[in-house]
């Protein structure tokens, strides 16, 4: 049984996908958790033009930070009305949209992340884990290798690869791109939530 990994605090945002994915979807993967191989907060590169902007998203982020997703929504998309060019407030929102379990309109926004910003990796693997989840896992090794090549040396991003690779039975890439995860810094010692890396410490010695 699968079982999955979570977004990085990098929320997501963006509007994609239509209703025949939603219609064609495969079950969701059974977790009770979201959690991320790493739940670091990032940084994005990204800056707002406008004050007012600015300001709803830090509002939207409070709502967030308290579980009010459906409020925090609410504010970024008011804040996409002053700034549809601004790729974070689509990623934020697709984490909002994550953590409703609403994973079709999260992978959306986050498609919108990336038609703005093609070149930045957390959007890719915030997309893999999204798809990962929703068991396309042809969709989320794509995200994932694709993370890896704008980003080479961030160990989620292995982490994250490895932990599909192990669920799709191929544990020789699995161990590859865990051991690739260890070099660049993921601790051993940190993994709960996370039962396929957690496998792999012990399967990849």
């Amino acid at each position: 049984m699968k079982i999955t990994q979570k977004i990085l605090i990098l929320a997501i945002t963006g509007l994609f996908i239509a209703m025949t994915i939603f219609c064609n979807q495969k079950p969701e993967k059974e977790s009770d958790s979201f959690e991320p191989v790493s739940n670091a907060p990032i940084i994005t590169p990204y800056s707002f033009k406008s004050k007012e902007a600015k300001q709803l998203s830090n509002k939207a982020f409070n709502q967030k930070k308290i579980g009010q997703y459906n409020r925090a929504i609410e504010l970024y998309k008011k804040a996409i009305r002053i700034e549809p060019d601004n790729p974070q407030l689509f990623f934020d929102m697709a984490e909002c949209y994550a953590r409703n379990n609403n994973l079709i309109v999260a992978v959306q926004q986050l498609n919108t992340a990336i038609t703005l910003d093609s070149q930045y990796a957390p959007f890719y693997s915030n997309r893999g884990l999204l798809n990962y989840k929703l068991s396309n896992d042809q969709a989320a090794m794509n995200d994932y290798k694709k993370a890896i090549e704008l980003d080479p040396k961030n160990y989620v991003f292995h982490a994250n690869l490895a932990a599909l690779y192990y669920s799709s039975n191929n544990n020789i890439d699995a161990c590859a791109e865990f051991k690739i995860a260890i070099l660049l810094g993921m601790r051993l010692d940190n993994l709960e939530g996370q039962p396929e890396i957690e496998k792999l410490k012990y399967l990849c010695k």
